[in-house]
């Protein structure tokens, strides 16, 4: 079924009118709520009768990650999903991101303004380019093979034609990631005298190598938080480190983040560098946990 989109501000005949909306519990005038409702769309399978119940629990879960965080989601967004997106189903989509609706946009309310997230699902390698690159750009490559980004847990990647991951892997290259920060489960930092420990996940230290590359080998730095606090990598002629309240600065010349590069590795041990001898990035093993809180997966 196509919806039309609806026209900025205005309420679609199927929004509930002002006297049945909840009663705004947020402090911010501008938003209804969290600022968004999620949206999906998914392919039907040939064999397919009834639609199938396991994106609702799927949608919920995330909506429960929002409300016990109170984290924030928006556009372009992307999550690792730790496994297959419906656990029955034989699927390369592992991972999702997060664009405005094609149709549904954004709308008003008496309660504030709401944008219609659409979750689309991903591949492995698409998720990576992402990190690489750019995800406004690597979806709207899924748009061109998929309009509206449906989600078809029977397709290939994008990058599963030669000619076309050639091309699209030069851009990227070309470019550098715009991925400026990211958030892990597992970095903290100690600075002592003159000495500095950072601790990461394995999970973790596999996005630092590879926003390593794709952000400071371009010039552009980039940090990275955990629960309390930040590490920002930036590009520079010295080696130095600072902290500044919850964060350290680390910068690292362009022989450093050679050698960081060559050394760093998603798993447990001590990192040094002969031209910071005094910082030591310590990775210890990342568990992946299910939605019932059972460690399934140690990484590192």
């Amino acid at each position: 079924m196509n919806v039309a989109r609806p026209a900025q501000n205005t309420l679609p005949s199927f929004y509930p009118k002002s006297d049945t909306l909840y009663e705004k519990e947020s402090h911010d005038a501008e938003l209804s709520g969290y600022g968004f409702e999620l949206t999906f769309r998914l392919a039907c399978g040939i064999d397919d009768e009834d639609p199938p119940v396991w994106p609702l629990n799927f949608l919920q879960n995330i909506a429960r990650y929002v409300f016990s965080t109170g984290n924030r989601l928006e556009e372009h967004h992307h999550i690792d999903l730790n496994g297959p997106i419906a656990l029955a189903e034989e699927t390369e989509i592992r991972f999702i991101a997060l664009v405005k609706d094609p149709q549904l946009g954004e709308i008003g309310s008496p309660n504030g303004r709401l944008t219609f997230l659409q979750v689309v699902g991903l591949c492995t390698d698409e998720y990576d380019l992402i990190k690489d690159w750019d995800c406004r750009r690597v979806l709207e490559q899924v748009g061109r093979q998929w309009p509206l980004l449906i989600t078809d847990l029977k397709r290939k990647s994008i990058l599963a034609d030669p000619g076309l991951a050639a091309e699209i892997r030069a851009q990227a290259n070309h470019e550098g990631s715009s991925q400026g920060e990211t958030f892990v489960r597992e970095a903290q930092w100690l600075a002592r005298d003159d000495s500095l420990l950072i601790t990461i996940g394995a999970t973790a230290a596999r996005e630092v190598v590879r926003l390593l590359r794709s952000r400071l080998m371009h010039d552009k730095p980039f940090a990275f938080f955990g629960p309390q606090q930040g590490i920002l990598f930036r590009p520079d002629a010295e080696d130095a480190w600072k902290t500044e309240e919850s964060l350290v600065v680390v910068s690292l010349s362009p022989q450093t983040l050679v050698e960081v590069l060559g050394s760093l590795k998603p798993a447990r041990g001590d990192y040094r560098w002969n031209r910071l001898p005094n910082v030591v990035i310590r990775v210890v093993p990342s568990e992946i946990k299910d939605q019932h809180g059972k460690v399934i997966r140690v990484i590192g």
